[in-house]
């Protein structure tokens, strides 16, 4: 097991975390599209802090750089495109604005794809990532459906409207978009999964296990909803270095522990640290959906949050299946049983090792 843990935090390619998010707006005319990108001082910084030393306009240089990794196609043919404006817009949520003008072809499905951040790498293995939640217009007739364009997922607008223009996305269609968004979150952001094996290495019963998710769950989804409503923002130089530390501290329960783990510590634990998880599920997701309707923020939300927990317990239940075969193998021989409480702790060291080199990350990340 310590092999396969080891292999996995080495090999993982941790996709969804860390986001930055933004939000962007497609306007369709006839025979042109303008594409107005709004970014998070976050995404700047990160391809700022990759430019030539001689680069000295942190706004100008990432939209030239988002013409490079902004990709739009119609019918098949990559259409070419040109910074129009960059504004700064000091003291909104977004505060730099760019506005493209590509040149269409008239006729043929509009793909928009994008891999923005992706060259660059938070901690080893886990790249940064951009994400936008999109608005639709047409010929000035706007669409508020607040699909999200991922580097994963491309936005595809067909090319014949329904009468009346784009029909407003589905409430469906903004969940299952989110739920995956949470769901990738989760399974390509090792820095949670990581604190989940913590929680779960841990656990010596269901039961155990069963308060420890759903404390865990309570904490996190409850900065979740203080977020949504405003009431609650922590720059992520303070969030993202405490999720590394709950990693930390989490596993050190095992590796230190001369007895059973106490139920209370680890529900302390849980609970403290998943409030900081919480914010760092957020990110900069809600700010980025200010500009759509009230009912898509809920959708969206709430398809985000399912997606996390379905997230976690793909990796919580059949890595506690593993550990009850696991002690139900020791008792069955006492001789080999001595082995698995050594084992687990070196289990747990491997993790803590692991959020360690997170956490040197985590205080070294360019943020705004």
């Amino acid at each position: 097991m310590v092999a396969l843990l080891a292999a996995w935090i080495l090999c993982a390619r941790a996709m969804a975390h860390p986001v930055a998010q933004g939000a962007l707006d497609l306007e369709i005319t006839s025979g042109r599209i303008e594409v107005v990108v709004r970014t998070s001082q976050e995404e700047m910084l990160v391809s700022f802090a990759h430019a030539p030393a001689a680069e000295m306009d942190a706004l100008a240089h990432h939209g030239r750089y988002l013409l490079r990794h902004l990709h739009l196609s119609q019918g098949g043919v990559r259409l070419p495109g040109v910074l129009v404006s960059a504004e700064d817009r000091t003291g909104a949520a977004l505060p730099a604005s760019y506005r493209f003008a590509f040149e269409g072809i008239g006729t043929g499905t509009l793909i928009l794809r994008q891999d923005v951040l992706r060259e660059f790498d938070f901690a080893p293995g886990n790249p940064w990532e951009a994400s936008y939640v999109v608005r639709i217009s047409r010929d000035g007739r706007e669409v508020l459906g607040s699909p999200l364009l991922t580097v994963r997922e491309p936005l595809v607008v067909a090319d014949a409207p329904s009468p009346g223009g784009i029909p407003d996305a589905p409430a469906p269609g903004v969940f299952v978009s989110y739920f995956k968004h949470g769901w990738h979150h989760i399974l390509g952001g090792y820095d949670h999964l990581l604190f989940m094996c913590a929680l779960v290495l841990a656990s010596r019963r269901v039961w155990e296990l069963a308060q420890v998710v759903t404390v865990f769950t309570a904490a996190h989804t409850f900065t979740i909803v203080l977020a949504v409503k405003g009431w609650a923002h922590v720059p992520s130089a303070v969030v993202e270095p405490m999720i590394a530390a709950s990693i930390v501290v989490a596993a050190l329960l095992t590796v230190v522990r001369t007895g059973p783990v106490s139920g209370r510590a680890q529900l302390w634990v849980a609970a403290g640290f998943g409030l900081f998880h919480g914010l760092g599920f957020a990110g900069g997701l809600l700010d980025a959906l200010q500009a759509s309707p009230g009912t898509s923020v809920a959708v969206a939300v709430s398809g985000f949050a399912l997606g996390v927990e379905s997230g976690h317990q793909l990796v919580a239940l059949p890595l506690f299946g593993v550990l009850v075969l696991l002690r139900g193998w020791g008792r069955a021989d006492p001789a080999k049983g001595r082995f698995v409480l050594p084992l687990l702790r070196t289990a747990s060291a491997c993790v803590s090792v692991a959020g360690t080199f997170y956490l040197v990350a985590a205080l070294r990340a360019p943020y705004p």
